[in-house]
């Protein structure tokens, strides 16, 4: 009998929620860390499409002025085109004046949109310090070429990706 004394049972009510509560709050940083990819990927996504956006704006605005652009594919003679469409051409098309800037300056955004597809470092950069990575052996095995070909650090390549991404989305190019 003096053994069943020992051994006194307390039950804690809602033992197993909380046990449950603190592993979702263990997690909250891997979501925190997933939303910001996330984020990155679609501000880099959305930076090609106003690009885009604006190259079709261009060559709506040629068609309706019969320009001989529509049969150049090229968006070089496109630029030009739009950095040289005056107030009047673009208010009579009912272009609403909130793209007349953005438009003119259709030259840098195909220089971003262009550059997204080759010049690779900062996206390169990004993914590398990104939690799945940053803590095994591909980051350590890449981390020191960035000094290498790009002068810089991997951390500051990254911090000027979402910089450019900033800008562009903001129109301030």
């Amino acid at each position: 009998m003096p053994e069943d004394r020992d051994k006194i049972h307390i039950h804690v009510p809602f033992e197993g929620e909380l046990e449950q509560i603190r592993d979702l709050q263990s997690l909250k940083p891997e979501v925190e860390n997933l939303r910001a990819e996330l984020n990155r990927l679609q501000k880099s996504r959305l930076r090609m499409l106003i690009a885009n956006a604006l190259i079709d704006l261009a060559r709506k605005i040629a068609k309706e002025y019969k320009s001989e652009l529509l049969d150049d594919p090229s968006t070089t003679r496109l630029q030009k085109f739009a950095a040289n469409v005056n107030d009047a051409q673009l208010q009579q098309m009912g272009i609403p004046k909130k793209f007349w800037s953005p438009l003119r300056k259709l030259e840098k955004y195909i220089i971003t949109r262009n550059q997204q597809a080759h010049e690779t470092s900062e996206d390169f950069a990004q993914l590398l310090l990104n939690e799945q990575f940053k803590e095994g052996h591909v980051f350590e095995l890449w981390k020191d070429i960035f000094p290498l070909l790009y002068g810089a650090p991997v951390e500051e390549i990254a911090a000027r990706k979402e910089e450019d991404d900033d800008k562009m989305l903001l129109g301030s190019l």
